[in-house]
């Protein structure tokens, strides 16, 4: 499914000559940064790669100047690459989660080489601008603009294709072969009737065929254990209606137990579940600014915020790294929300299965219209 350019790339390889020529084979708008001759955001246009992102709510003149300057070599080191080039392309006309999920899936094989990490979301050059180096000029780290703003794709076929990259928070760079995954139904919050098996290989990739239901897309959750990591339940916001390729970051025991004597002091009930969530935005990069909560909550019940690198009971809100969690929730489905903490509006929603002994993460990306 990722090989349907194959032919064309493999003519523009084999064209040296010609690698350098992209502007005119990728459409990059020609006018410069602050021409103020037309376009969707006050005539804001771009030779440079960030030009593609033309109709970019947070596009503006500050934004592309940043880009320019600030990206520089990353642009030059996807212009050299020409599937780098078609998925930044892909990522940049369609700036929702559903485009990017589309771009992620016709692209895997590239996305998940061992550069996973920088070619994820948006690709090397949408994570140098929109998370690394000019976040706040473009809101790279805060946009949720598309929130009901987008559609979630629908299909046809009984089964759809996931394919998840699975790596480890103690070493984000070293991926996880041979965890057991199951595809759990939903309702079913044990699991006792998966509907389909199966293990991460060597690079820590594992391809899943999800069923779908009377509303043309999955809606259940997916179950991962292994030994040196902590068992875990895998929600995502969404439902899953077309091929889709996930990078989902396991949490390993020792740094469990580690973030557990030295930072989470409050008590810990065993017979309860524990809740991490994960919000990405508009752009595919993780979101500051986002409130979690969740029935199942009680007196008991303590919720924290990544902050600075390491988990915080303090914080309120997600920082740029867009992670929180809370411990000592009620077992059995729990509505999970995540809502922007600056006025409360709501932006993703999950019915999500906690379990006792495990960790169920929901993967949040901002409501589409399904």
């Amino acid at each position: 499914m990722f090989t349907l350019r194959a032919l064309w790339l493999s003519t523009l390889l084999s064209c040296v000559a010609c690698q350098y020529d992209f502007n005119t084979l990728y459409e990059v708008p020609d006018g410069g940064a602050g021409d103020g001759d037309g376009g969707g955001n006050g005539g804001a246009l771009s030779s440079h790669l960030i030009g593609l992102w033309g109709n970019y709510p947070a596009m503006d003149n500050e934004c592309i100047q940043c880009a320019e300057t600030s990206c520089a070599s990353a642009e030059e080191a996807c212009r050299a690459d020409p599937e780098c080039m078609e998925f930044t392309k892909c990522v940049a006309e369609t700036p929702t989660p559903a485009g990017q999920a589309v771009c992620r899936a016709q692209h895997s094989a590239w996305v998940t080489s061992n550069e996973f990490q920088v070619r994820d979301g948006a690709g090397p050059y949408g994570q140098c601008v929109f998370r690394d180096f000019c976040a706040r000029e473009c809101e790279g780290a805060s946009d949720l603009s598309c929130v009901q703003n987008y559609a979630w794709p629908l299909t046809s076929e009984a089964t759809v294709r996931l394919t998840l990259l699975l790596n480890d928070s103690e070493d984000l760079k070293h991926t996880l072969p041979g965890v057991t995954v199951k595809v759990c139904p939903e309702g079913d919050a044990l699991c006792k009737a998966p509907t389909a098996t199966g293990a991460s290989d060597e690079r820590g990739l594992v391809q899943l065929d999800l069923p779908t239901t009377f509303n043309r897309s999955f809606n259940g959750f997916i179950e991962l254990q292994e030994a040196s990591l902590f068992p875990t339940l895998l929600k995502f916001s969404w439902n899953i209606g077309s091929p889709t390729m996930q990078v989902v970051t396991m949490i390993n025991r020792a740094t469990f137990d580690f973030f557990s004597t030295n930072y989470f002091t409050f008590p810990q009930d065993p017979t309860r579940g524990i809740l991490q969530t994960r919000m990405f935005g508009c752009t595919g990069n993780t979101t500051r600014g986002v409130k979690f909560a969740s029935t199942g909550s009680d007196a008991k019940t303590f919720a924290w915020y990544m902050e600075n690198g390491l988990p915080s009971s303090t914080a309120t809100e997600t920082s740029s790294l867009g992670q929180g969690g809370t411990f000592n929730v009620l077992t059995g489905y729990q509505t999970v929300t995540a809502a922007r903490a600056s006025d409360g509006l709501p932006v993703g929603r999950a019915n999500a299965p906690l379990r006792a002994g495990f960790a169920t993460v929901v993967v949040f990306a901002p409501d589409g219209l399904q």
